[in-house]
């Protein structure tokens, strides 16, 4: 059993790397003269760099300046794992205690706030982006005080309003998907059967209904995760800091992408493992991520 799920694993984080590798390569098939077989020159110069990553070099696309990539690349995979992480935890933390203290609103609140979110759902994540640095830039004006860095440009580092305005959207997504998934479980046969023997409502969500809707929450992880990756490039450009996803995207040598791109994709694949371990310790259950 160990074996088979060291086996499983193992062949996961080698179809990571093989999807990487096809992306980073995926540039010397176009040509002038559209899709080609790239040469075998062509191919022993991507590969060539990737056999000393300690003198892999990066060209800077617009300074035209070459620089090693190591140990330049662990600022900008501190900051956006830094915020990436960060965000992840203050919104599914956030998202269950918010999920649980709307379980002691009338039925009627819930179903407005309900709708609240839904509406706030739907609105596009830039627009937080930009409502949040406007917020900040008339906080400071307006009271003479900076509470907190609205932009990352020049040698500053924002980090606080990013992970703030990075973990708005999936928190929302979260609280909604638990209030569903709570609705859903007190619905359930075993909870009106505990009712009818005294138990009060407290007890039961902490200790049953809580516990029972993990495992729908867990399942949405990777969705939560591709909103943050996806959400963390527009956060990380709009307040101009340095991060990964600038780098992955300016930086388009296939060695320096694939480099970047497994530095950056590794951290994410071993949090979903820890989403994975930790659903199994709580509800013994098994999800796969």
């Amino acid at each position: 059993m160990v074996y088979q799920i060291f086996g499983r694993e193992l062949l996961r984080v080698l179809y990571l790397f093989l999807g990487i590798g096809l992306v980073s390569f995926l540039p010397l098939f176009f040509s002038a003269q559209g899709i080609i077989w790239p040469s075998s020159r062509k191919w022993a110069e991507a590969l060539h760099p990737l056999t000393n990553l300690q003198h892999l070099t990066y060209v800077h696309p617009d300074s035209g300046i070459e620089r090693d990539l190591f140990p330049f690349i662990f600022k900008p995979f501190t900051l956006s794992i830094t915020v990436f992480i960060s965000a992840w935890a203050l919104a599914v933390g956030s998202s269950f205690l918010l999920a649980l203290g709307l379980q002691y609103v009338s039925h009627r609140g819930k179903k407005a706030i309900d709708a609240g979110l839904a509406f706030l759902q739907s609105i596009p994540d830039v627009i937080f982006i930009l409502a949040a640095q406007m917020l900040v830039i008339w906080l400071s004006q307006t009271f003479h005080f900076t509470l907190l860095s609205f932009t990352g440009a020049g040698d500053s580092t924002a980090i606080v309003l990013p992970v703030l305005i990075l973990a708005i959207v999936p928190t929302i997504y979260l609280v909604h998907a638990l209030m569903e998934s709570i609705e859903n479980e007190t619905a359930e046969l075993y909870v009106e059967f505990a009712r009818s023997k005294g138990h009060s409502k407290g007890p039961l969500l902490w200790r049953h209904i809580l516990r029972n809707t993990l495992l729908s929450v867990a399942y949405r992880s990777k969705y939560v995760v591709s909103m943050l990756v996806s959400n963390l490039l527009i956060v990380e450009y709009l307040f101009e800091n340095a991060g990964m996803t600038q780098f992955l995207f300016s930086f388009t040598q296939p060695s320096v992408f694939l480099v970047t791109a497994v530095l950056f994709f590794l951290p994410i694949y071993l949090l979903l493992k820890v989403v994975e371990g930790s659903t199994y310790l709580i509800t013994n259950q098994s999800v796969h991520l």
